[in-house]
């Protein structure tokens, strides 16, 4: 079995199916918004799984549930933390 981290780093799959991809939860400040979306997709680029709301909520659904969720079953939980982000309520 190979391991899904490196010492560079977090690497996802394989590519031979045996080992799926690691899947991660970004949590950030509205006003790191676009910090945290490029960090999205620089992790979906790696080959693993980033929750990213304005990526995975669709309108109406139930954002609390969705998120809750989303915690209870990722990987890894990535906290974006800038001084934006501690300067917010």
């Amino acid at each position: 079995m190979r391991s899904r981290a490196s010492p560079t780093g977090i690497e996802g799959s394989h590519g031979d199916g045996s080992t799926p991809p690691l899947e991660l939860f970004i949590s950030y400040s509205r006003r790191d918004f676009y910090f945290a979306e490029q960090l999205a997709v620089a992790i979906r680029r790696r080959g693993l799984r980033a929750w990213f709301d304005a990526h995975e909520l669709l309108p109406g659904s139930d954002w609390s549930e969705e998120v809750d969720r989303a915690i209870a079953r990722c990987d890894l939980f990535v906290l974006v933390t800038t001084r934006s982000a501690l300067a917010s309520d």
